[in-house]
């Protein structure tokens, strides 16, 4: 019974949002399809929950399953995007109280060099790290951090310890402005995060450390100009 519940709310939550979508947007047949099977992916990760029931952490852990089917940067970002275009019509109309995507952001999509620093260069950079060196776990985290998780160098740098949450799967991350977002930590990444942490992090880090996630082999935060 609760089933048909959810499922009815939801038929009508979509009822709602694709007339929105038809007459006061004036989308194309195809633009309406692709937000609406974004909204469906969801549906289908939760089909017992209802749509204005989800919260932030419920959104977070359906990007991370995303992101664990390897799932290009570009169509993450417009997964993300149709959401966010759902829940803020959600928000307007009053259906509910505040967007569970109101501090997550889309990955960085590459602009200058999308023909030059792709998924198989990225992976032959990290093919190419010298494990024998101490610095490999460390060297082999900053890249996935930086194209899996779209972070800039200076977001990079400035990481600290307490920003990961490993249980809700996300990595608090202060941009530009000052500006927090929350970053979906995948299954990879944060393996590899305990394994910088267990055979580098604890191995190097000193008073000069403090909470600093990314640090060189005196204990000190790694600087831009290393990472460049």
């Amino acid at each position: 019974m609760q089933g048909d519940k959810t499922e009815v709310a939801n038929i009508e939550l979509l009822e709602d949002y694709l007339t929105h979508l038809t007459l006061e947007k004036s989308l194309s047949k195809n633009s309406i399809d692709a937000y609406l099977s974004d909204i469906q992916k969801l549906v289908s990760f939760y089909p017992n929950k209802q749509l204005s029931h989800i919260e932030q952490h419920d959104v977070v852990q359906f990007l991370n399953a995303l992101n664990d089917l390897e799932l290009s940067p570009r169509s993450l970002a417009r997964v993300i995007s149709g959401l966010k275009s759902f829940y803020n019509f959600l928000l307007i109309e009053e259906y509910i109280e505040s967007s569970p995507l109101e501090t997550i952001d889309s990955p960085k999509l590459p602009k200058k060099l999308p023909d030059v620093v792709g998924h198989d260069d990225i992976m032959k950079m990290i093919a190419s790290i010298d494990y024998s060196k101490i610095g490999a776990e460390r060297d082999k985290l900053v890249l996935m951090l930086l194209y899996g998780s779209g972070l800039r160098v200076s977001e990079l740098v400035s990481l600290k310890l307490d920003d990961l949450y490993f249980v809700e799967e996300f990595i608090k991350v202060l941009g530009k402005g000052n500006k927090e977002r929350l970053v979906p930590l995948s299954n990879k990444t944060a393996k590899q995060i305990k394994l910088y942490l267990q055979y580098y992090y604890n191995e190097f880090q000193t008073q000069q450390t403090g909470n600093n996630l990314i640090i060189n082999q005196r204990g000190n935060p790694i600087s831009r100009i290393y990472i460049f």
